[in-house]
């Protein structure tokens, strides 16, 4: 990627080191092509200065923050850095720090976009401050490595290393967790199956063994955070909803460190975005929906109405994304007009209703879970909030509602400027940029919404399933789960309901099919074996003796 060296670039550094940070300005301000809009050397401040110049001017396309390497401030920095991602999600932010740092790895699952040397040079400080302001990531040679050599265990750990320290039934946990996950997917063949599974009964078995032998050791496996997060415990219900949202956040933002390559056999409208765009769209919808919870929580809307305000949630949440993601100011040209994108893509809000918002599952069971701490349905069955059972469920919808919503934004953008250039070089994958390739990426759109109208919807329907997309290790993925769904069984009226048919009659038919098939195939077996089959070998000995006596005679 060619960067452009001519561009503005607004920087903001944040440095406890007096001279280190004077130094550092200056060499900045010696080019006309730099401008330091915050510079601070007091981190209890940086939050209020960034919100202020997000205000005033927008955010800066870089923030340069310096760790100076002694622990316990390196603790409140990663605490600060914590604060800085999820209150500016798409702040690109550059750390200064050593190689033998012991929270490198953190800064590396907090999705920090640069690190490089402290004691770096000016050349590599400026190649990286680039790198970083254009979209791309920066990990000085060796700093990517030490991080993660640091943070992840051997593959068959499966978890993340918490020191010499790590109990081992830790470990057992973690482990069991990453096993679930995997067995979640929908692309494992029969055989990773049932060698997951066969590693899931060891580790099970290896669990009770340790909980027998060792103090301490709870009942249960504690729940912890994904491996490309912090562990986190579960807070009990007692505890607020916000803690709550906050910890789902926490560990959907975790899970964007992951590919977002789509898993599944259908095409997603944010196939087409370039990743770091992806990952932008998926933080702001979470922030934007963090945000809307609030609201309901200080609007004090009551339990029972929240399916009815679920139409109106996801439509506010979805203009305020798409709002942010474009810029409510941001125009093309397009036949020679200027034209407004986000006033635009609105006016196709009715159309991204019918063909995804309304088919967003499980929005109530959320909100009055987060809001309320209401326990969650899994498997027919009622789950405490604080259970890890409900988490996981809490934790699939919630993805399945960001992955919808970026959708959602995505879709009036291909209906309306799919093949105008700005966009194209703004926001596509360099794979999907000739028109040819877009068209065909619509029309496998197109096909989906009116398979999933008239076949897919019908089918999980009669099935009594949602089907969710999750994030998972590979990527996006499918997860079918239970749920009763009798009551839009009983509305569905035309094609719809003739699917239902012929799965029901499919299902009535297709056992004894098979048993009459089966029947009809034994006896053309004994038919052909016992019948034909010794009929021909009759004929055959009779056609060998009379050639034998034919020989005879001729002697």
């Amino acid at each position: 990627m060619t960067l452009d060296r001519t561009a503005s670039l607004r920087v903001a550094l944040a440095e406890t080191d007096s001279l280190f940070r004077l130094g550092v300005q200056r060499y900045l301000q010696q080019s006309t092509d730099w401008q330091v809009v915050i510079e601070t050397g007091d981190f209890n401040q940086l939050l209020e200065l960034v919100t202020e110049q997000q205000a005033a001017a927008g955010l800066p396309d870089v923030l340069v923050l310096g760790f100076p390497g002694v622990s316990n401030a390196d603790a409140d920095l990663l605490a600060l850095l914590r604060s800085l991602k999820q209150a500016f999600p798409y702040l690109r932010l550059l750390v200064l720090a050593a190689l033998e740092d012991p929270l490198l790895p953190e800064i590396w699952w907090l999705g920090v976009e640069g690190c490089c040397w402290r004691s770096g040079g000016e050349t590599e400080l400026a190649e990286a401050i680039w790198l970083v302001a254009s979209g791309q990531t920066y990990w000085a040679t060796g700093m990517k490595a030490a991080a993660l050599g640091q943070a992840i265990v051997p593959a068959r750990a499966g978890g993340r290393r918490r020191g010499p320290g790590s109990p081992t039934w830790m470990q057992i946990d973690r482990s069991l967790q990453a096993i679930e996950q995997k067995l979640r997917s929908s692309q494992l063949s029969f055989l990773e199956r049932l060698v997951l599974q066969g590693q899931r009964r060891e580790l099970r078995a290896s669990r009770w063994i340790t909980q027998r032998l060792l103090p301490g050791v709870p009942s249960q496996p504690v729940l912890s955070a994904s491996p490309a997060e912090p562990i986190a415990q579960i807070q009990p219900t007692a505890s607020v909803s916000g803690v709550q949202l906050s910890n789902l956040f926490d560990r959907f933002a975790a899970k964007l460190r992951y590919p977002l390559d789509n898993q599944t056999d259908t095409p997603l409208e944010i196939d087409i975005l370039r990743l770091d765009k992806q990952r932008e769209l998926f933080y702001l919808v979470l922030r934007k929906f963090e945000l809307i919870v609030d609201e309901l929580r200080f609007s004090q809307v009551p339990p029972a109405s929240l399916a009815e305000q679920q139409r109106q949630v996801l439509v506010d949440l979805w203009q305020a994304v798409l709002t942010e993601f474009f810029g409510k100011y941001y125009c093309v040209s397009l036949g020679g007009e200027s034209v407004s994108v986000v006033a635009t893509l609105t006016q196709q809000q009715q159309r991204a209703e019918d063909d995804i918002l309304s088919r967003i599952p499980l929005v109530p069971e959320l909100l009055g879970y987060l809001l309320f701490q209401q326990p969650l349905q899994v498997d027919n069955q009622q789950f405490p909030a604080s259970s890890p059972v409900a988490v996981a469920q809490a934790e699939a919808i919630l993805e399945n509602l960001a992955i919808q919503i970026a959708n959602a934004v995505i879709q009036p953008l291909l209906n309306q400027f799919a093949d105008v250039e700005a966009i194209k070089q703004g926001y596509y994958d360099r794979q999907r940029l000739s028109t040819r390739d877009i068209e065909r990426f619509r029309n496998d759109l197109s096909w989906r919404y009116r398979l999933d109208r008239y076949v897919g919807d019908p089918t999980a329907i009669f099935e009594s399933q949602y089907c969710l997309l999750v994030l998972t290790e590979s990527g996006i993925d499918r997860q079918d789960i239970y749920a009763p769904r009798r009551q839009e069984l009983d509305t569905l009226t035309g094609l719809p309901l003739a699917v239902t048919f012929m799965l029901e009659v499919r299902d009535a038919v297709a056992p004894r099919l098979k048993t009459a098939t089966a029947f009809v195939g034994s006896g053309l077996v004994y038919v052909l074996t016992e019948v034909v089959g010794r009929g021909l070998g009759l004929v055959g000995r009779g056609i060998i003796k009379g050639i034998g006596n034919a020989l005879n005679e001729r002697r």
